[in-house]
């Protein structure tokens, strides 16, 4: 009796790590930025978590959502209790390994994003710096988090932006950044840490919300409208800008910002939220600074609270 084959096809394809990141209450604004900026530089990293334990507890709301995350590898700040994770299903990683007090740098490893440039042709822009470190600006660490522009190029993310159009950055024409961006439209280097994703993505109750986000922070001295930039991309959410009050209130005198926002906006519309200034504050500064600016766009105040 003839035995039937069956023909199976398997296809096969890289996946970037998966990282988690548990912190502590003394994680310093600084010690986050860095962490952020790290893992916005890796293919996948802006997918990766960073959930806030508060006397070594995960609130009801972090410990839902890591229920849908399968990290290789967890790290943690050295005075946190993991076994809350231990009973989580999906929770298994290669290692937990602790943050290094005495290092600026973790060792986290993975796919620089400018590597993922070959996806565009020759004609495409990409905005490379130069000497961007003699500026004094605030404006220095929005373009660094919103469009990894550097203050300090490093030379093999040169060498792969070679074969685009360049558009160089310097300290002689700062001030020409934003209409550089608008009229331009380089890649957006943040951005390709988004591609060819294998990793979760959650939905959020409320699909209305589904818009770009502008997420003002009244300073850059606590972490929590930085850390709600950085996990609120874990859910279906087209984009998102952190900038601090200091930063708009000099964004609000260029119109080319206005320009950029809108250029980014979903249905011409763009939701302002804040963890750390109040409703009535932050509707002042939608219809005082942002409604002068905007391009046909509508912005909208987001509660979050």
């Amino acid at each position: 009796m003839p035995v039937e084959l069956v023909q199976y096809e398997i296809n096969s394809r890289p996946r970037h790590l998966r990282y988690l990141y548990l912190i502590d209450e003394k994680f310093s604004y600084d010690k986050l930025y860095k962490l952020i900026l790290q893992n916005q530089h890796l293919w996948g990293g802006r997918f990766n978590p960073i959930i806030p334990v508060v006397k070594n507890s995960i609130s009801p709301e972090y410990i839902g959502m890591l229920k849908y995350f399968d990290p290789d590898y967890i790290l943690y700040s050295k005075s946190i209790d993991l076994s809350p994770l231990y009973n989580i299903q999906n929770i298994n990683p290669i290692a937990y390994i602790p943050f290094d007090e005495n290092r600026d740098h973790q060792e986290i490893i993975g796919t620089n994003v400018y590597r993922l440039l070959d996806r565009y042709d020759s004609s495409a822009k990409v905005i490379n710096s130069r000497d961007v470190w003699k500026v004094k600006s605030p404006l220095l660490s929005f373009y660094e988090l919103n469009f990894n522009i550097s203050t300090n190029a490093v030379m093999h993310e040169i060498e792969l932006t070679k074969r685009f159009q360049i558009i160089e950055i310097g300290s002689t024409n700062f001030d020409l950044i934003n209409k550089k961006i608008h009229l331009e439209k380089p890649i957006n280097i943040r951005n390709l840490s988004y591609l060819n994703l294998d990793t979760t993505i959650l939905r959020p109750r409320n699909h209305y919300n589904e818009l770009f986000e502008l997420i003002v922070a009244n300073d850059s001295g606590t972490i929590e409208d930085l850390l709600y930039y950085w996990n609120r991309q874990l859910y279906e959410n087209k984009n998102s800008f952190y900038i601090t009050k200091e930063q708009l209130e000099i964004q609000k005198n260029d119109r080319y910002f206005g320009g950029i926002l809108y250029d980014l906006s979903t249905n011409n519309t763009i939701n302002v939220t804040s963890l750390t200034i109040d409703e009535p504050a932050l509707t002042t500064i939608i219809s005082e600074w942002l409604k002068p600016i905007a391009f046909n766009t509508h912005f909208q105040y987001k509660k979050n609270r």
